[in-house]
Parts: C-alpha cells; structure tokens; sequence
C-alpha cells in the first residue's frame, strides 16, 4: 500500500469512528432523556472519553504499522484488540474502586460494555471489509 492510500483510510476510519460514537451517544441520550435516568449520565461521558480515546490510538497504530509493515497488520489487529480490551478493563476496575456504590457501578458496567460492544462490532467490520477489497485488488 502506498503513503496516500493509509492516510485516506485512516482518515476515513476516523471519520466513521465520530460517526459511530455520536450516534451512540445520541442513542444513549435520547433513552436517558426518555427514561428519566440521569444516574447514567456520567458513565456515558466516561464510555465516550475512552471510545473516542481508543479509536484515535488504534487509528494511528494502524496507520504507522500499514505504512512501515503491512504483512504483519494481521498481529496488529489481535494485539491491538487484546490492549483494548486490557485498558478497558483497568477502566472499569479504577471506576469500581473510585465509586463504591453498587448501583452506580452496576450502571458503569452496562454502559461502557454497551460502548465497547458497538467499537468492537464496527472496528471488525471496518477492517474486514477493508482488508477483503484489499486482497481483491491484488
């Protein structure tokens, strides 16, 4: 792959990222407004943070490794996915231990997970599909 192609499908995945994320968010604001349930409010912004936070990252991981070693972007992508999910998890331990509240760590859990879940769905496939006009090229 050539310099220009990488920064056009990085930006492009950054592009559908925002997407992705603002509209779950939207989603998400639109049943919190519906149901009255402002105690989900702060794990939303939480979710968000580290969304758009780890989309970035993976973004510019992807970047560098398709530009310096394309052949490898297969241990790329369990790697990055693997670290992900290992800050994800300190995420939702350093919340529990920062609120002791059950209710509002049980609240956390559902909503960062609800995140999570739609970032790993659009991430696997974006690259599948990426990758799959890739190998149709060649």
């Amino acid at each position: 792959m050539d310099r220009k192609l990488i920064e056009q499908i990085g930006r492009k995945y950054n592009k559908f990222c925002l997407w992705v994320i603002a509209g779950a968010t939207l989603i998400a604001l639109l049943a919190i407004n519906i149901c009255n349930a402002n105690q989900f409010v702060n794990p939303l912004a939480i979710s968000v943070l580290y969304a758009l936070a780890s989309s970035v990252a993976y973004g510019f991981g992807w970047r560098s490794v398709a530009g310096t070693s394309p052949a490898t972007l297969s241990k790329f992508y369990l790697v990055a996915s693997a670290l992900r999910m290992l800050l994800a998890l300190m995420v939702a331990v350093v919340f529990c231990v920062v609120s002791r509240d059950r209710e509002s760590i049980i609240n956390f859990i559902i909503v960062f997970a609800a995140f999570y879940v739609v970032m790993l769905i659009f991430d696997g496939v974006f690259f599948a599909r990426l990758e799959r006009k890739l190998n149709q090229k060649i």
